[in-house]
């Protein structure tokens, strides 16, 4: 079937990048460029393939097949820094038809992923170096102490045995912090619904204030996607403990229809109405990002009464792996 040639130009229009077509000499022999697109990325890309990648370019053109791979060429830093990708599909003779692809933002979450782990893998090196290397310190002190006692025949106090128990105590927790931190033991031996009430039981502990969870489901099919949501929740309630001046906040995990719905609540103080003036390191791009690669949607929202509302939809799809039961 043929399309209207009115109808085909539509839906060019329609899209948000422009559709270009190559000549395998690296010339641009025609463009659609839709109303959206970004004024200047045309002209990027005619100077992408006049500069000094132009080489690289040709030989992915000459190389194209005619079959269903998509290639990707980065094009580099483009006007107002905006980052762009040509995306190739198939070859049609001596031409290869492409969609310039505006990666901008992807490559800002993508940044800002490497910075949260970079602060992560720092915060967890002085938590080791502050911590657990201290407590280690003091043990092997202690028991030098303990082991030259017992060469000169002297007894061993038991004030001596006691504290070398209680160090031990303390490097335990320390080192049990941090392996938290890094994936919940307790996600991975019962499942997410029993992960979520200790984080809520954990935030209540520690922050005097009332963080409960709410759910009536039990063993779930998640796969992959608990890990996720797991932290989704966490950034949400730090975000509240961090940010909002709450005194309350409220985990529910619910079944709505065919999707399970992850909501974090709390009555503070509210988002600001811009993203500008948002604390800095609040991670709604690290919740956007974690909630679109389990293919779930991550809305944040006032709260009736004053706060905000953390929402993470995930259709359900059942999955051959299972949490644990």
């Amino acid at each position: 079937m043929r399309l209207d040639p009115q109808l085909a130009e539509a839906l060019l229009a329609a899209l948000p990048e422009p559709v270009v077509l190559l000549g395998r000499d690296g010339q641009l022999r025609d463009a659609v460029v839709p109303p959206a697109a970004h004024p200047g990325a045309l002209a990027h890309l005619e100077r992408f393939l006049a500069g000094p990648h132009a080489p690289a370019a040709l030989r992915l053109l000459r190389e194209l097949g005619d079959d269903d791979r998509v290639h990707t060429l980065d094009l580099g830093p483009g006007p107002e820094d905006r980052r762009f990708e040509l995306r190739m599909s198939r070859s049609h003779g001596d031409t290869v038809l492409a969609l310039m692809h505006d990666v901008t933002e992807q490559r800002l979450l993508e940044r800002r992923m490497l910075d949260e782990v970079a602060r992560a893998q720092q915060q967890m090196g002085s938590d080791l170096h502050d911590g657990v290397c201290q407590q280690l310190t003091g043990l092997l002190l202690l028991a030098q102490a303990l082991e030259g006692a017992a060469k000169r025949g002297e007894p061993i106090a038991l004030a001596d045995l006691s504290q070398l128990r209680e160090h031990l105590a303390a490097g335990a927790v320390e080192v049990r912090q941090v392996s938290q931190s890094l994936y919940p033991v307790v996600l991975s031996q019962h499942g997410l619904v029993d992960a979520l009430r200790q984080l809520c039981d954990s935030v209540s502990a520690l922050h005097r204030l009332r963080c409960s969870c709410i759910t009536s489901l039990t063993h779930l099919s998640l796969a992959g996607a608990a890990i996720q949501l797991y932290r989704i929740a966490q950034e949400a309630v730090a975000n509240a403990v961090r940010h909002a001046r709450c005194t309350t906040i409220t985990v529910e995990f619910a079944r709505d229809g065919g999707e399970l719905v992850l909501s974090i609540s709390d009555d503070g103080t509210g988002l600001p109405a811009s993203p500008a003036t948002r604390p800095p390191g609040m991670g709604l791009h690290s919740m956007s990002h974690r909630a679109e690669a389990i293919g779930a949607f991550l809305s944040i929202t006032p709260r009736e009464g004053g706060g905000t509302v953390v929402r993470c939809a995930l259709p359900e799809v059942q999955s051959a792996e299972s949490e644990p039961a």
